[in-house]
């Protein structure tokens, strides 16, 4: 696994984990 691909897929968990903690925040207001 090369570093580009690293940095892509640990930008794109933060984009989910981001998302997720949106919905949760959501849902629970």
């Amino acid at each position: 696994m090369s570093v580009d691909q690293m940095t892509l897929f640990t930008a794109l968990l933060a984009l989910v984990a981001a998302a997720v903690a949106v919905l949760g925040i959501c849902l629970l207001a």
